[in-house]
């Protein structure tokens, strides 16, 4: 099996691993918690735009623009969700303001850059580093009130998930502009590790949906008191 061949079947991989999360979410939707339904509903979106990218790809057809408009949005209901994680009132409205920025720049980003390079060389990074940056608040401050294993929580697993999915939008996207003329061959291995990496987050945040602690507000955790 070549490079490219092995790069589009991982990559096809990483596609049925975010629609089996996506499937996940319907399938425990009535019983999942606020936090979890948004998040679910991303990667609904998620796995919608991969599939409508793929038939478009396959006809020839530009599918940059799908990507371009399913951004926001997934990023939306992302943050939206992580918000609801946390428990401090301060930290919300701060990772409220932080989307509120964010959907600014995009706008700002799309209307002012020539398609396909704003997105691909300012965006994608940019929401890369917003997404990871979310999920390791929410994960920072919730193991620090935790009481007893992480490990049977589902916001501990959603947020290794995404850190681990939006990852190579901040690392290896911005690489592959650098190496996109010069080195095809690691183009391909920056995808690759890419792809790899997806299927495990996704894994991970359908594990958590999955999860029972999943169907409560709180998402189930036990807190330490705040003093």
């Amino acid at each position: 099996m070549t490079e490219l061949a092995f790069a589009r079947l991982i990559n096809s991989l990483a596609t049925l691993s975010l629609v089996a999360a996506a499937m996940i979410a319907l399938w425990r939707w009535r019983s999942l918690g606020p936090a979890y339904r948004l998040i679910g509903l991303a990667m609904v979106v998620l796995a919608l735009t991969d599939l409508v990218m793929y038939v478009l790809a396959r006809h020839h057809i530009p599918n940059l623009i799908v990507n371009e408009l399913s951004l926001p949005l997934s990023a939306t209901l992302l943050l939206l969700g992580l918000r609801n994680l946390l428990t401090d009132r301060r930290e919300r409205v701060l990772l409220g303001g932080f989307l509120v920025c964010f959907l600014i720049g995009w706008v700002i980003g799309i209307v002012q850059g020539s398609p396909g390079r704003t997105f691909d060389r300012v965006a994608d990074p940019v929401h890369g580093l917003l997404i990871i940056s979310a999920a390791a608040l929410v994960l920072l401050r919730r193991v620090a009130r935790q009481r007893g294993s992480v490990l049977g929580q589902p916001w501990f697993w959603v947020c290794t998930g995404l850190m681990l999915n939006y990852g190579s939008r901040a690392i290896l996207f911005p690489l592959s502009e650098l190496y996109r003329d010069s080195r095809p061959d690691l183009l391909v291995l920056f995808f690759s590790l890419s792809a790899a990496k997806d299927i495990l987050g996704n894994f991970l945040i359908g594990r958590a949906l999955w999860l029972p602690a999943a169907s409560r507000p709180s998402g189930g955790s036990t807190f330490l008191p705040v003093s």
